[in-house]
C-alpha cells in the first residue's frame, strides 16, 4: 500500500506519509517534502540512527539538481538551513558518521553565505547545530574526526565559525595532538595525534569491513571482526553501540542461520541431516567458536551450552540409543571428547534395560557440557560423584531445616519476651493513672476543707476520724415547745388549731408591753 502511495498521490499525500515512514519521503524530488520529512525525522531518534545513508545522501550538496530549481543559491541555503538540525542529530547518535556530519554543516555554512539577504553571514540556525555539535558531540568521536584527513581541512573553517570549536581546537593543540602550520591557518598532527589517528584510521577500515560482511552474510567473519574491534579498538568504537550490533543483529542472526534447529518441541530431535556426523562437526564447530569468541553474550542471547547438550544429546540417541548401540554411544562420546553426564546416564540405563524416557526430562536445565578437550570419566565415577551430590544436598538441607528451627524458636522466645514486657508496662501505666487519681482526689478534699474552713472559722470535731478512747457522746437535749390549745371536732375526730384565736392573744400582748414601755418613759420624764 505505502509503495502504490507513493506512486500515484501527490504532494498532500506525501505530507501524510511524512509523518509515519519519513526516510522514505527523503528521495522524493520535492524539496518542501523533503524538508517535512527531516522535521518529521526528528520525532524518531531510531530512525535517525538505521537511516544515517539515506539522511546523508538526500542532503547532499550535488544532488540538489533533482529538484529541478532554477535558483541553486536559494535552494542549496534552504536544504542546508532545513536539514542542519537533523545532521546535527545524527551526528550526535551515531558517532562513525560524526564527521561526515559536521562537513556537510560547514558546507552549508559557507554556502549561505551566498545568499543576498544575509550580506555574507552565514545562517545562524546552521551555526548553532556547529555549537551544539562541539558541546553534544561524543569526545572520542571529535578526537576521530580532528585527527583524520578531512578534520585537519575543515579546522580553519570551523574555527572561525564557531566559538566553542575555537576553544576545543586550541585544547587540542595545547596536548599535542594538533599543531598550527608554519605557513598559512592549516592544521596537522602533532605527536600525540600521530599515533591517534593510526589506530583510529586502522578501527574504522575494519569497522566498515565487518559492515561490508555482515550484508553479505559471511556472519563468521562478522564475528571475527567484531571481535578484534571489541579487544583492539579505542574506546570510541565500543562506545557506539558495537554491543548492541552484536547481541542484536549478529548473535541472533548466527543463531538463526547457522545453528541446528529440532524439528518439534522435543528438545533432543533434529532432523536426519543435522545428526549425520559431517554436518555434525561444521554445526557443533560454529557453536564452539561462537561461544570461545563471547561466551557470556552467546550464553545470554542464544543460550549457547543448553543447545550444544540438546544437539549431543539428540545425536547421540538418534544415532545410537535408538538402535540400541550403547557402545557406539560411548566411543562416539569418547572421541569428540564430550563429557554429559545425562548423557552417560542414559546410556548406562539403556544398559542395564530400564528405560525410562521421563527420568532425566525434568533435570536438564544447567548441562554439564565438556566444549573443550579434557578427559572423560566413566560410568562409575559418574555414579559415585552424583551419589557424593545427593549426600551433600540432603546435608544441606538438615542443616537449613536445623537453622529454621532455630530461627523460629528465637523469634517464639522474642515474642514471648515482649509480650510479658507489654503486661508489665500496662501493669505499671494502670498503677500510675490510679495513683493520679487518689492524688487529684487528695487534692480536691484538700480544697473543700479549706473553703469550709473560712465559711466556719470555728474548728469543728471530726468524731470519725478521732480515736475511740477520746470519743465522748454528747447527751440529747430535750426541748419544751410552747403548749397549743387545740380544738376538736368531734364529728370528724380531727385536731384543728384555731389559728385566728391566737393571733388575738398575741397582738394583746404586744400591747399590754407597748403600754408597760410608755409608762416606763413617762416615768423617767417625769423624775
Amino acid at each position: 500500500m505505502t509503495k502504490k502511495a507513493f506512486k500515484i498521490g501527490g504532494k498532500q499525500t506525501y505530507f501524510a506519509l511524512s509523518k509515519f515512514v519519513p526516510y522514505l519521503c527523503l528521495e522524493i524530488q520535492d524539496l518542501d517534502v523533503v524538508l517535512q520529512a527531516a522535521k518529521d525525522m526528528l520525532l524518531f531518534p531510531g530512525m535517525i540512527s538505521e537511516n544515517s545513508d539515506r539522511i546523508l545522501q538526500a542532503f547532499e550538496v550535488n544532488n540538489i539538481k533533482r529538484f529541478g530549481s532554477i535558483d541553486h543559491v536559494k535552494t542549496t541555503h534552504d536544504l542546508a538551513v532545513g536539514s542542519s538540525t537533523l545532521i546535527r542529530t545524527l551526528a550526535v547518535l551515531k558517532p562513525p558518521v560524526f564527521g561526515k556530519c559536521v562537513s556537510l554543516l560547514v558546507r552549508g555554512a559557507k554556502l549561505s553565505q551566498k545568499l543576498p539577504s544575509l550580506d555574507g553571514k552565514p545562517d545562524p540556525l546552521i551555526i548553532e547545530n556547529i555549537n551544539k555539535v562541539g558541546e553534544e558531540g561524543n569526545e572520542k568521536a571529535i578526537l576521530s574526526f580532528i585527527v583524520s584527513e578531512t578534520g585537519l581541512k575543515i579546522l580553519p573553517d570551523l574555527k572561525k565559525l564557531s566559538p566553542i570549536w575555537s576553544k576545543i581546537i586550541d585544547d587540542y593543540v595545547s596536548n599535542e595532538i594538533i599543531k598550527k602550520s608554519m605557513i598559512g591557518s592549516g592544521f596537522s598532527l602533532g605527536k600525540e595525534g600521530k599515533n591517534a589517528s593510526k589506530i583510529i584510521s586502522k578501527a574504522t577500515s575494519e569497522y566498515e569491513q565487518m559492515q561490508k560482511a555482515f550484508s553479505s552474510g559471511d556472519y563468521l567473519a562478522t564475528l571475527r571482526i567484531c571481535h578484534k574491534l571489541f579487544t583492539s579498538s579505542p574506546d570510541f568504537f565500543r562506545d557506539n553501540k558495537l554491543d548492541n550490533f552484536l547481541k542484536q543483529n549478529l548473535l541472533p542472526k548466527i543463531g538463526s542461520s547457522m545453528f541446528p534447529e529440532p524439528i518439534s518441541l522435543d528438545p533432543i530431535k533434529f532432523s536426519s541431516e543435522d545428526i549425520l556426523e559431517s554436518n555434525y562437526q561444521k554445526k557443533i564447530a560454529v557453536m564452539k567458536e561462537v561461544y570461545e569468541t563471547f561466551p557470556e553474550e552467546s550464553e545470554i542471547v542464544l543460550q549457547i551450552r543448553q543447545r550444544i547438550a540438546d544437539y549431543n544429546r539428540a545425536v547421540v540417541h538418534q544415532r545410537f540409543l535408538d538402535k540400541n548401540l550403547t557402545k557406539e554411544a560411548r566411543e562416539w562420546l569418547e572421541n569428540n571428547k564430550i563429557h554429559n553426564a545425562n548423557i552417560l546416564m542414559e546410556i548406562e540405563m539403556q544398559e542395564m534395560g530400564e528405560k525410562n524416557k521421563y527420568y532425566y526430562s525434568t533435570n536438564m536445565n544447567q548441562p554439564q557440557v565438556n566444549i573443550f578437550p579434557g578427559p572423560l570419566m566413566n560410568s562409575n565415577q559418574n555414579l559415585q560423584q552424583q551419589n557424593l551430590q545427593q549426600q551433600n544436598l540432603q546435608q544441606q538441607n538438615l542443616q537449613q531445616q536445623n537453622l529454621q528451627q532455630q530461627n523460629l524458636q528465637q523469634q517464639n522466645y522474642i515474642q514471648n519476651f515482649q509480650q510479658q514486657n507489654n503486661q508489665q508496662n500496662y501493669i505499671q501505666n494502670f498503677q500510675q493513672q490510679n495513683n493520679q487519681q487518689n492524688y487529684i482526689q487528695n487534692f480536691q478534699q484538700q480544697n473543700y476543707n479549706q473553703k469550709n474552713i473560712q465559711k466556719n472559722p470555728f474548728p469543728v470535731q471530726n468524731f470519725v476520724n478521732m480515736p475511740p478512747q477520746n470519743l465522748t457522746i454528747p447527751k440529747p437535749v430535750e426541748i419544751q415547745l410552747p403548749q397549743v390549745p387545740v380544738y376538736t371536732n368531734e364529728s370528724t375526730q380531727l385536731i384543728t388549731l384555731e389559728e385566728d384565736d391566737l393571733d388575738e392573744k398575741e397582738n394583746s400582748n404586744q400591747e399590754k408591753s407597748k403600754k408597760k414601755n410608755k409608762q416606763k418613759e413617762y416615768s423617767l420624764i417625769a423624775n
